[in-house]
This record gives C-alpha cells, structure tokens and sequence, in this order.
C-alpha cells in the first residue's frame, strides 16, 4: 500500500512522527476524560475526510476520515497538545459529497472488502516506522509526540441531510476510546477519472512522437551525489500548451553549472535497486511518497507515457543543442515516445544543491531507498499531475 499525503494537516503530523521522542501518556485520545461510552458530542472533536474513489480498482469507494482533538496552527501541526485518528475506509457506495451510513470494522489488508482498512506497518524515508493510512498520532508537545497503530475499532455512521453522527470505538495498546461527533462532514474529491474525479481528456493513443519547439533545463546540483549532477528537462510545444515531456539525467559534476553538458544516456536495468545512481542515467520514473519524478510525457493535467526504458542524447553545435529522446512506457501497452529538438536552451541553477553541510538534505538524497516505479497501469489509469507552476519550474 502506498501512504498517501492528503490533507496538509496529515501531512504535517506523519512529518513530526518521524522524529519519534519518548512516551509521556498524559495526554490520550478522551482528552482527559474516562473511558465509558460517550452520548454526547466529544468536545473539541473535528472530523473531515477525503475521498478517492476507487483507489485500488476492486470496486470499492477509498475514503480517508480524520477525527483532530486539538489546537492546529497556521502551518497544519498542533500548536501544543494534540491527538489525530486517522481510518482509512472502504465503502460498497457512496462518493465524492457523500460518505454512505452503515457501520464499519476492521478488515484484512488486500483491500477487497468494505471496511476499516488495518494499520499496515511500513517504513518512512527516515527508517521509522509508519502505520499506512489507519493510525493514532499523539503529541504532548513539541518535543513529545509518538504515532500507534490501531488494534481494533467500530465505525457507525448515520445521515440526516447534511448532518452526520459518526461514532467510533477503537483500541490501542490494550486501551478503548470512543468519539461521538455530530454535524456536517466536509469532503475533500482526490478521485482520479474513477468515481467523479476530473474527467480524463483525449490524449494520444499508441506509439507518439512529440514535436518540440522550446527546451528548459535545470541544474538541480548533488541529489543523488556529490560526483554528479542531477538534471530535469523540460521539452515543450508552443502551439500547444496543455502537453510537455520532463526528462530527469545525471551527468559528471560539472565546473560550469549554469551549461547544459552533451553526451548519451540511458534507463539502467537496476535504476529501482541500485545503490549509487551513476553519471549517464536516463531516469525512468518513478515516485517518491506520491511526487513525480523521472522521464515522462504529460498531455492536460495527466502524466500519459511513462518512461520505463528508453535513451537521450544531447549534442551541441554553435549555441544550438540537438536533444533526441526515444522511451518506452511499459504501462501503455510499451507504446514507444519520441521527440527530436534543435535550438538553444535556457538552463536555471535556482534550485542547484551544492552539497553543502549547511544545505538540508536534498529529497532524492534523503530518499533514495525509497525510490519505486510507478504501478502498472491501464490506458485508463493514467496518472494525474498534482499542480504545475507554468511560470518557471513546473512544481509537480
């Protein structure tokens, strides 16, 4: 299963778990109160949740309901103490502004019955261990604060209108809790095309080569090392905003980061495993806690063709560069992507990591065990762009 970052809030929280700090239980999901079963509405209790559609392709609505007790600040984490229960639902109906009423329980893990998906246990980018999308997060304070899976829990929902009373029954380290929360539900739709999500639009089918006018690249420095530079390429069609491919490479460190180098590149049989990703790599992609990377072609806001083998090649004559790309997306039936350009490109160091001590650890550096492809997928499982910045670099 892959952890999914839905709202900024769990986002937020799931950060601050991976700096696991020493267990203070004072403060506990009933905010203080016993463990009998509530009547009336929790107080402080917030819900909302998020809607995905039918994420795992068997026919079930993907839900995700986040019950916060606690003060949130500006930035989405708590400003002090706080608790966040987190379930993940599978439902038989429902949608992207209704979630169904009926009662819910724990299942198993393969995600083919409606039901409270389990806490799955996993590991972070930083090697900690992590709960999936069914999990009890506890803050004490700033620098109190643990993440617990759930060992049992009962859901009921009932609808009256736009109003909702959701009850939930959940233990965790050997404990019971309840919640009791009455009034609207607010539902955030990150379905895809499935289940009322943005609707998929007409792209290219089959074998595609893309005709380019237009090339930016940018010197991204030491992600995956400090003997190589990493590079993201983005070719584009003027006539033609609503489609671009991004191409991601690694050269030698060069002296001269502000110049596109030439040379021959290729997708690596063992991108996914190896250790150290060397100078001459063609990314495919691949993703990282749900954030694109690699080679890729994106028509609308749909990433179309992925790359999963495939080469580059850069030559310079003049101040005119020759960039030949040829892939194969293995998810679209191995349909083969081509693009030829031929003119100058604008190159940016803005987001050149130097590998400096005082520098944050770069993502790729800090992930690069976590790198995976992306799922096999149908023609009609493309993958949708999260947000592009057209101004720049394309933010994806």
């Amino acid at each position: 299963m892959r952890t999914r970052t839905f709202i900024a809030i769990a986002l937020s929280v799931l950060a601050l778990a991976a700096c696991k700090k020493d267990r203070k239980p004072q403060v506990r999901p009933d905010n203080g109160r016993d463990n009998t079963p509530v009547e009336t509405p929790t107080n402080g209790l917030s819900v909302g949740a998020t809607y995905f559609g039918d994420y795992y392709g068997k026919g079930f609505q993907d839900y995700i309901l986040l019950f916060q007790l606690g003060e949130i600040a500006d930035d989405g984490a708590f400003k002090t103490s706080g608790v966040e229960l987190s379930l993940e639902i599978l439902t038989a109906t429902g949608g992207p502004t209704l979630f169904p009423e009926g009662e819910y329980q724990i299942t198993n893990a393969s995600f083919n019955t409606a039901g409270i998906v389990p806490s799955i246990e996993q590991k972070d980018e930083n090697g900690n261990t992590v709960y999936g999308d069914t999990y009890l997060y506890t803050q004490q304070d700033a620098d109190n604060y643990w993440l617990e899976p759930v060992d049992a829990a009962t859901l009921n929902v009932s609808v009256n209108g736009s109003q909702y009373t959701i009850k939930v029954d959940f233990e965790v380290s050997g404990e019971s809790y309840s919640y009791l929360y009455k009034g609207s539900l607010p539902i955030e739709n990150k379905a895809s095309s499935q289940g009322g999500g943005e609707e998929e639009p007409d792209g290219p089918e089959g074998d595609y080569n893309f005709v380019s006018d237009g090339a930016e690249a940018f010197n991204l420095g030491h992600e995956w090392g400090d003997d190589t530079d990493d590079w993201e390429l983005y070719l584009v069609n003027s006539k033609d905003d609503e489609e671009w491919i991004v191409v991601e490479f690694v050269t030698d460190a060069s002296t001269n980061i502000a110049e596109l180098p030439t040379g021959n590149f290729n997708v690596p049989a063992d991108f996914y495993t190896a250790e150290t990703i060397v100078a001459g790599t063609l990314c495919p992609y691949y993703q990282v806690d749900e954030d694109n990377y690699g080679t890729y072609y994106v028509y609308g806001t749909w990433i179309w063709y992925t790359a999963s083998a495939g080469n580059l090649k850069i030559s310079k004559s003049g101040s005119n560069y020759t960039i030949e790309l040829s892939f194969t997306s293995e998810d679209y039936d191995n349909a083969k992507v081509t693009s030829k350009y031929v003119g100058t490109v604008a190159v940016s160091t803005e987001y050149y990591n130097d590998g400096s001590t005082t520098q944050q650890l770069s993502l790729k550096k800090a992930l690069q065990q976590s790198r995976k492809p992306a799922a096999k997928r149908s023609a009609t499982h493309k993958r949708q762009v999260k947000s592009v910045c057209r101004s720049g670099r394309l933010a994806l």
